[in-house]
């Protein structure tokens, strides 16, 4: 299981991705490291690596936007990086 930092970092990491299916399946095995940290449903899906994932997932597939929540995760991740929570 990695630790919450090493979730951060992937989550800064596969921004530099461009395979829709392999990033869907590393989101798979990020999400159950994080539900380790996050068992409540609510707090691991609306976590902030979660939402970069997401963000990321939602960018390989062009239906990306920007509702002001994604710039926050990516600061709230940069933050876990940094050990700054």
């Amino acid at each position: 299981m990695k630790t919450l930092k090493q979730l951060a970092q992937d989550s800064i990491d596969v921004q530099n991705a461009s395979n829709l299916l392999g990033v869907s399946k590393a989101f798979n095995l990020m999400l159950l490291d994080l539900k380790h940290y996050f068992p409540d449903h609510n707090d691991l899906y609306n976590h902030a690596i979660t939402r970069v994932w997401v963000d990321k997932i939602t960018s390989l597939s062009n239906i990306q936007f920007d509702s002001g929540n994604v710039s926050q995760a990516f600061d709230d991740v940069m933050n876990i990086i940094e050990d700054k929570e």
